[in-house]
């Protein structure tokens, strides 16, 4: 088992966010914005057994997307934005910094 940490970064204005890993919810929020000053609005933790998908989707928005995240001892980092409704995201081993 793993962690991953999963950050709901820039982008965000009071949507709706629901996060699925392998089709299963385990995150909906309403009213999720970013705080612009450090460039985050929320995150969670969830324990993961190899490599997993993530789907994260912005349904009043009609936007999703699903990422593979690979499987990495120690466990892995996935920041989540949305730039012009589309949701990006990135991948790293290091913890994302806020200010």
């Amino acid at each position: 088992m793993a962690n991953l940490h999963v950050a709901l970064q820039d982008g965000f204005d009071d949507d709706t966010v629901e996060v699925r890993i392998d089709g299963r919810t385990i995150y909906r929020r309403d009213g999720v914005t970013t705080l612009t000053q450090i460039s985050r609005a929320d995150a969670l933790d969830v324990e993961v057994d190899g490599q997993v998908n993530v789907e994260i989707s912005l349904p009043r928005r009609n936007v999703s997307s699903i990422v593979t995240v690979p499987e990495r001892p120690g466990g892995v980092y996935l920041g989540i934005s949305v730039v012009r409704d589309v949701i990006v995201h990135r991948l790293s081993e290091e913890p994302f910094g806020y200010a």
